[in-house]
């Protein structure tokens, strides 16, 4: 008897699967982008290990969290792709239904993204101390981001079909659009900083150059991939795009603040300064000034570059050593970009 004699209704009925492309297609493809970034996050944190052994203990705690976040977030994205393209193969009912780790995405994606943030914004808040409320209000959004973060989380869970997900998809986009709000204001804020150090001298106002590119760079990626987010949840709710998208965006996240703290040698030797055990000294040129410089701000703080960029040392002394061969006027306007460099880098 041939496949043509078996009465067509013995065969049993398969629910239609569910188109995948853009589904737990882009989820895949977000994964395998955020795979590859995760490995640049691991060796980004042994190259800062390696590099800034001497930096304060809770900065190390910091890098510590922010794997350990990036870790989690990568394992659930791939126990997602494992459980429904490998596991519940040719089960098309399986993809109706999401399971924890497609429920517990939007919150790992969130607390990344906030973590990661709070790291700008510290930055912000010791550069600036006359534009602090920006950086409270900043704060604020934070918490608001981490919010809808927690309530996309939440209506997963209680929603048990995707289908009766796709109408409260908004939360989940707004947490992305917070977000965007935030490195709006964190990024505006530090360049309009950096902007009004601006001394006129020629050396000091290329260093205040190189540090607004540096800051414009350090957001961008993450700004393009937040804005995608926010759009795809916004105008497709009805498919998975946007979680591809969220993905990549926690880990370019992670991934900003580490470049962040790892590149503070570079851009200081860019821009012809060097680092000492101390603090910071200008290289001196054949006809430039030699001026070492080593500051503290006995009121609570201690900014040294040799601990990076969000260093806070409790102060035991304030000791400045400079040796001229300019005017002073110079030398005030150099120490002040300076300091400035050592607090943004």
């Amino acid at each position: 008897m041939n496949s043509s004699d078996v009465p067509s209704d013995s065969l049993p009925l398969l629910p239609q699967a569910p188109a995948l492309d853009n589904t737990y297609g882009a989820g895949l493809i977000g994964t395998a982008v955020g795979l590859m970034l995760f490995g640049l996050t691991v060796h980004q944190v042994y190259r800062y290990f390696r590099l800034y052994p001497t930096d304060p203990r809770y900065i190390k705690i910091y890098v510590v969290v922010l794997l350990i976040l990036e870790t989690f977030h990568i394992v659930i994205s791939l126990h997602t792709c494992y459980f429904y393209l490998i596991t519940n193969y040719l089960q098309p009912g399986a993809f109706l239904v999401p399971i924890w780790s497609v429920n517990t995405v939007p919150l790992a994606t969130g607390v990344v993204a906030v973590v990661s943030q709070c790291f700008f914004a510290h930055r912000v808040w010791l550069v600036g101390p006359q534009l602090r409320p920006l950086v409270l209000i900043s704060v604020v959004f934070l918490l608001v981001e981490l919010g809808f973060s927690m309530a996309a989380t939440i209506e997963t869970y209680v929603r048990p079909l995707y289908k009766s997900y796709w109408s409260v998809t908004w939360v989940f986009s707004a947490s992305f659009g917070v977000a965007i709000v935030v490195d709006s204001v964190l990024t505006g804020t530090l360049i309009t900083i950096l902007h009004r150090s601006r001394t006129g001298i020629k050396r000091t106002d290329s260093m205040i150059d190189l540090l607004i590119v540096y800051s414009v760079n350090t957001g961008l990626l993450t700004g393009i991939f937040n804005i995608l987010t926010f759009t795809f949840a916004l105008v497709y709710p009805d498919n998975i795009i946007y979680g591809g998208f969220a993905i990549v965006t926690a880990k370019l996240y992670a991934n900003s603040v580490l470049a962040a703290l790892n590149a503070r040698k570079s851009l200081i030797k860019a821009d012809g300064l060097e680092m000492d055990s101390l603090g910071l000294s200008f290289a001196a040129g054949p006809t430039e000034r030699a001026t070492t410089i080593t500051t503290a701000d006995p009121r609570h703080t201690n900014t040294q570059l040799n601990s990076g960029v969000i260093d806070i040392i409790k102060p035991e002394t304030l000791h400045t050593s400079t040796t001229r061969t300019d005017d002073d006027a110079d030398d005030g306007q150099e120490a002040k970009a300076a300091s400035l460099t050592a607090e943004v880098v």
